[in-house]
């Protein structure tokens, strides 16, 4: 079989590799007729070390809504934070609780994790994707890894130790994709779905975790292939092939769920902090 899509070149900037990929987007994990069985920690690391080590610092002036945008991802990940537990300090302090948050650059914030990351060593450990690697069947690696962790964030939230209102998680993802995701044709289809089904209609965790599923099938809808496969559940589908949602969010809650992560890929499962439903 051959990739669907080529990892980006010097010939193919990030944003048209994106909005090609957004086209061919098969959920994280995910080759045809293959049975997804875990989530890996080195994916949801391996996409925050991206974000924060080469998105945001490529960022000129960031102020008003896009500040606040990064504002509010930081506030969820300080939460929701996959890392281990130095991640947690560098998080906190990368971004301070100060509002309104002050208006800086992406050199400025670079330049403050870099000082950070002497003091707050080995966090991201992850050399490489794993479940979002790029393979001979599809190329996934950071848009991936950003679908694995906000689908991590709306499970996560779920737990009675995390008080973050249901539907708070879905804008926190909506913004980020509006002015941190470099696909413009990505960021509308995104908008008509938010318009389509308000999140702030959303008002239970359940619906939380949900609204993200559906979304994320919307977007799949273009491949043809829905998330789970009736081999990864095969009580998520009625005899018409209707979604019994009950079902599937009892999939995801175990699927996302920190005590089933896998640490391929890491050096050690030393320093995290297992949150268990």
């Amino acid at each position: 079989m051959k990739p669907l899509l080529k990892s980006p070149t010097k010939a193919t900037s990030l944003g048209l590799w994106m909005l090609l990929f957004c086209a061919q987007l098969l959920f994280c994990n995910v080759a045809l007729g293959q049975v997804k069985k875990q989530v890996f920690r080195a994916d949801l690391i391996k996409g925050l070390d991206t974000f924060m080590h080469t998105v945001i610092p490529n960022a000129t002036l960031m102020e008003g809504d896009k500040l606040m945008a990064l504002d509010e991802f930081f506030r969820a990940l300080k939460k929701l934070n996959p890392l281990n537990n130095n991640g947690d300090l560098l998080v906190r302090y990368a971004w301070p609780p100060v509002l309104p948050p002050k208006p800086l650059t992406g050199k400025q914030f670079s330049e403050k994790l870099k000082s950070l990351e002497l003091k707050y060593q080995e966090v991201f450990t992850a050399k490489d994707y794993v479940g979002c690697a790029s393979n001979s069947s599809s190329s996934r690696g950071y848009p991936c890894a950003l679908w694995t962790l906000f689908h991590y964030w709306t499970v996560q939230n779920g737990l009675p130790s995390y008080p973050l209102f249901p539907g708070n998680v879905l804008r926190t993802i909506w913004n980020f994709v509006k002015y941190f995701y470099d696909c413009p044709d990505c960021v509308s289809n995104f908008e008509k779905m938010v318009k389509r089904r308000p999140i702030e209609l959303v008002k239970t965790h359940d619906a939380e975790i949900l609204w993200l599923w559906e979304t994320h099938n919307e977007f799949n809808k273009l491949t043809a292939t829905q998330f789970p496969s009736a081999n990864m559940c095969p009580t998520c589908r009625n005899k018409d092939q209707s979604w019994r949602n009950d079902e599937v969010l009892k999939y995801l809650k175990s699927l996302y769920a920190e005590a089933n992560f896998s640490f391929d890929g890491l050096s050690t499962s030393k320093g995290y902090k297992i949150k268990s439903l």
